[in-house]
């Protein structure tokens, strides 16, 4: 095969390179270098050269070149990948064979007899004398290594084979390439060393080895314990050479080629902006750009050139690569979402107080920086300051963006079936020539077909992308001043509205554990549709608008009252934000009629959750279900009506027939009698004080708790608090015992007395 239909096939990522002219990171001057260096030796010294530096850093490169240079001046070269064996046996008959391949080729003849004829035939012979005196570790290795593969076939004497290797190769020298040792079995790593030390110190050989030196020490120091293993190795190789970083010339210069050559469908700007925070290793840094490249050519084809953020995605992308279970942990966390979003943006502001008010003091550690070292430092063996890089162009990179963009491109990344927005825009269009029937059976099919696993994605997609579109009509109808140039926009509103409308009346995106129309779609749409309220005037073109929007809102909420108790405690705080929207007095009446449904629907939860197991027991902690207990301990409210108090009369009927109506019935007891007494922290003690003299409302908690026998000690409980309540009660037959209960306390006041008396006599 001819060296430049060679080069052609070594275009892989891993594949190193062989043709100096096609290097960019400045290996080949190194390596012209070092063959300089050894060139002008005396012709029969004998070497050990040591190619340094870390995986993927360009060792083999280096090494190619090196053997580039030699075959140029006429020297045999061998070259031996240890890495390949797996037993030192395997390992020795390798080497033999790669020395046999080098003298051959460089002589034009067959590989034969000579591997086991010449070269290393007599190293036994020493191998024997130094196991005759050696006691140590070392020595008796040696002999082991070279007495039980090799014995039978070598029988003359190292001086001859020196001899010899001086009639083959005259004024030429053997270079024996030794590449990626590091990468061989802990065995082979150091009996090949030994080899180099020991035994194959051979005038006119020059070894040029390939090694990790922190790789190779840890072998050695697991292998001779006592020795300094760095120390051994320094001995070992006669000149090392630590592969120089290449300068951001270089770097520059093989960005350009990769893409030019095997990355072309990168975006050029978006990757040069971030090449500063590219891997400075060469093998990953084309791993990532040639990963990129695949991304790209796999599907993100489909996206417009300014449809995405592309230097935010590469940087996601990276991290992604480089820390992949940090960045599946903190992607999921919505502080760090936030951060990325609209950190730099906080940080800009901040200074800018600072300044105001004359103070230039900074931080050691910025406050976003001492919050992400937190969050990693769960995470084992993380390279802090390389995350922090990235992780920092990444926050630099968002900035103005909104939380919701930088989940959407890191969906981009995890979910690649994401609609694009050409996609969006074509089903779309496409709907909006239908009918209302029409356009129903359409998405019914799209749903359909995209309801598994990932694909689902898609569908959520499509739905905020309906008013994200919309939104940005609305933005850009703030720069219109005449009506007639409103219309046209204000007609495409509403055809997205219809759309939006019908699709609220499908059930399937509703249903199941995971619904397609979840929280996060739900929240997003909630602040489109209400962002716009304050725009009413003129009436005529606005009013129909709001009145839409007010259907859909109410319409949505609907839909998604089967987890009431989620939304309702988002939606609460959300409608008790007055920074929301611009103007609170305009949403006034669409708020008080989304209150008035959820409180409605809350209301029948909290009912069911009397004939669910634990339903109220589920109540108690403080940070959960706050809507359900504020409604079940406030008079007035929607839980408290005459219609709400006679189901809940039933139902303290039923709790005779149904263990679990009544266990539920107690915790209702007991939470009410706690927050008379102590407080409970969502009603005030007199809140709670006024429904237990509520006799409607009490007295069908009091049966319903008290229907059946009770343990002693609950019973004892509720003793004590009837005996602080006994003040504010207006009815004595508020807490009428049963006679159950008299019998059960007779009992224990009669073993009191029996005890006090007993007590007494003693």
């Amino acid at each position: 095969m001819k060296k430049d239909e060679l080069v052609k096939i070594n275009t892989g990522v891993d594949d190193p390179l062989i043709d100096p002219t096609d290097d960019c990171l400045d290996r080949d001057n190194f390596a012209k270098r070092i063959f300089i260096l050894i060139d002008n030796t005396p012709i029969d010294s004998h070497l050990r050269v040591g190619i340094l530096g870390d995986w993927g850093s360009g060792k083999t490169t280096a090494m190619n070149f090196i053997k580039h240079y030699c075959q140029e001046k006429g020297h045999p070269v061998a070259m031996f990948h240890p890495w390949q064996f797996h037993s030192r046996e395997d390992a020795w008959k390798g080497f033999v064979a790669s020395l046999d391949r080098g003298l051959a080729a460089w002589k034009n003849l067959p590989v034969g007899n000579f591997r086991r004829k010449r070269i290393i035939k007599d190293f036994s012979g020493k191998a024997r004398k130094l196991a005759e005196i050696a006691d140590t570790k070392i020595g008796k290795a040696i002999a082991e290594l070279i007495l039980s593969p090799l014995e039978n076939l070598l029988n003359e004497t190292k001086k001859n084979v020196s001899r010899d290797l001086k009639n083959i190769l005259q004024d030429k020298r053997l270079y024996i390439f030794i590449d990626d040792l590091d990468r061989a079995e802990p065995e082979i790593v150091y009996d090949m060393l030994m080899l180099l030390n020991e035994i194959f110190d051979l005038n006119q050989c020059i070894f040029i080895i390939g090694l990790d030196t922190k790789t190779v020490s840890d072998v050695l120091k697991n292998k001779l314990g006592y020795i300094n293993s760095k120390d051994f190795l320094d001995k070992i190789i006669n000149w090392p050479f630590e592969l120089p970083m290449p300068s951001n010339f270089d770097w520059n210069e093989l960005l350009a080629k990769e893409l030019s050559q095997t990355a072309t469908s990168i975006i050029k700007d978006a990757i040069n902006a971030i090449k500063d925070i590219l891997p400075k290793n060469p093998r990953k840094f084309k791993h990532y750009l040639r990963y990129l490249n695949s991304l790209h050519k796999g599907f993100l084809s489909r996206f417009a050139k300014d449809e995405l953020d592309w230097k935010l995605l590469y940087l996601a992308q990276l991290l992604r690569i480089e820390f992949p279970d940090v960045f599946k942990s903190l992607m999921q966390d919505a502080e760090t979402v936030d951060d990325i979003a609209t950190g730099i943006l906080m940080d800009k502001q901040k200074d800018v107080t600072q300044r105001a008010f004359g103070s230039d003091k900074k931080e050691a550690d910025a406050e976003w920086e001492k919050k992400v070292k937190a969050k990693i430092g769960k995470f084992e063996n993380i390279d802090t300051m390389r995350f922090l890089q990235i992780y920092e162009a990444l926050r630099n990179c968002g900035g103005f963006t909104t939380p919701e963009r930088v989940k959407n491109h890191l969906l981009v990344i995890e979910v690649p079936e994401l609609m694009t927005w050409s996609e969006y825009n074509t089903l779309k269009q496409e709907l909006i020539s239908l009918n209302d029937s029409g356009v129903t059976e359409k998405l019914k099919k799209f749903i359909a077909e995209n309801r598994k696993d990932k694909e689902a994605e898609k569908i959520r997609e499509f739905i905020k992308m309906l008013l994200r579109e919309r939104e940005q009509i609305w933005s850009n109808l703030i720069d219109l001043h005449s009506q007639e140039e409103m219309k046209p926009f204000l007609e495409d509103v509403d055809k997205i509205m219809r759309i939006c409308s019908l699709l609220l009346d499908i059930d399937e995106v509703f249903a199941g554990n995971n619904p397609i129309f979840d929280r996060a779609t739900f929240e997003e749409w909630f602040g489109f549709l209400s962002k716009w309220f304050h725009f009413k005037e003129p009436k005529d073109l606005y009013g129909p608008i709001r009145g839409a929007e007010e259907g859909i809102l109410l319409k949505m909420i609907n839909k998604n009252l089967f987890r009431v108790s989620e939304i309702s405690e988002w939606l609460s705080g959300k409608l008790r934000d007055s920074d929301f929207m611009d103007s609170q007095r305009a949403f006034t009446d669409t708020r008080n009629k989304i209150l008035e449904a959820l409180n409605k629907n809350l209301a029948e939860d909290l009912l069911k959750r009397f004939e669910r197991q634990d339903g109220i027991k589920e109540l108690w902690p403080s940070n959960s279900f706050v809507s359900e207990k504020r409604i079940l301990l406030k008079d007035g409210s929607s839980f408290h009506t005459a219609e709400t108090h006679n189901k809940l009369k039933e139902l303290s009927e039923k709790a005779k027939e149904n263990i679990e109506i009544q266990k539920n019935f107690v915790e209702a007891l007991r939470m009410l009698c706690y927050g008379a007494t102590d407080g409970i922290g969502w009603a005030t003690q007199q809140e709670v004080q006024k429904l237990i003299n509520k006799k409607e409302f009490f007295g069908s908690v009091w049966n319903g708790a008290t229907c059946r026998p009770l343990n002693r000690r609950l019973v004892g409980s509720l003793e004590d608090y009837i005996k602080s309540l006994s003040s504010i009660v207006t009815d004595d037959k508020t807490f009428e015992r049963p006679r159950w209960w008299l019998a059960l306390t007779a009992d224990k006041a009669s073993q009191n007395q029996t005890k006090e008396k007993e007590e007494a006599h003693a």
